[in-house]
C-alpha cells in the first residue's frame, strides 16, 4: 500500500503530522504538491495503478496501526475511511447518508460518502480522474473533490465505508 500526501496551495505540513508519518517509515510514501488539491489526489490516484492507495492529508494525525488497519481492510472492501471531525470538537463527522452527515456505529459499516482525510482505495476501484469539484443538481452547492470521488464511486458500484475503529485527529486552529 502507498500512502499518498495530497497537499494544497499552502504546502505547510504540521509538526503532529510529520510525528504520525515518520511512525509509517516502512511504507512507501508520495507528495503531490500543487495549487488544487483535487489535481493532486489525481496525480497521486493515478501514480498508484496496481496498489492500494491510502490518502492522507497533511492536517490529520495517526498512528501506525490506523494504516495497518487501512490495509487490512482494502483487502476485502473497495473505500474506506477512517473517522474524523469535519473541525472541531462541536462539528460533525466527515461520513454522510444522503449529504447529510451521520453520526459513527460501532462497527465498520456503509455510508454513502466521506470525507478524503484518511481514505484508503482499493487497487480494484478503477476511475478516470475520479477526483473533481463539480455542481451537485441534488443539493444545490458545490460538492469538494471528496464528495464527487465519492459519488463517482456509488455510480459504479464500488461500496464505501467507515471504519470508526481507526479515530484519527484532525488539526484545525481555533481563535478564542
Amino acid at each position: 500500500m502507498i500512502l499518498a500526501i495530497p497537499i494544497g496551495n499552502n504546502g505547510l505540513l504540521h509538526y503532529q503530522f510529520v510525528k504520525s508519518l515518520l511512525a509509517c517509515k516502512d511504507y512507501q510514501h508520495m507528495f503531490a504538491v500543487g495549487l488544487y488539491i483535487e489535481d493532486n489526489r489525481n496525480s497521486a490516484y493515478k501514480l498508484s495503478r496496481g496498489q492500494d492507495l491510502l490518502m492522507i492529508d497533511s492536517d490529520m494525525t495517526f498512528t501506525l496501526e490506523d494504516v495497518r488497519k487501512m490495509e487490512e481492510n482494502l483487502k476485502e472492501k473497495d473505500i474506506v475511511s477512517g473517522l474524523y471531525r469535519m473541525g472541531i470538537e462541536e462539528n460533525p463527522y466527515a461520513i454522510f447518508k444522503d449529504d447529510l452527515p451521520i453520526e459513527p456505529k460501532d462497527k465498520i459499516f456503509e455510508v454513502d460518502a466521506c470525507g478524503a482525510g484518511f481514505l484508503g482505495i482499493s487497487c480494484r476501484v478503477l476511475m478516470d480522474e475520479p477526483f473533481a469539484r463539480v455542481f451537485s443538481k441534488k443539493s444545490g452547492i458545490i460538492r469538494g473533490e471528496d464528495m464527487s470521488f465519492c459519488q463517482t464511486a456509488k455510480e459504479k458500484g464500488y461500496k464505501i465505508f467507515c471504519d470508526p475503529e481507526i479515530k484519527l485527529g484532525h488539526i484545525k486552529t481555533k481563535i478564542v
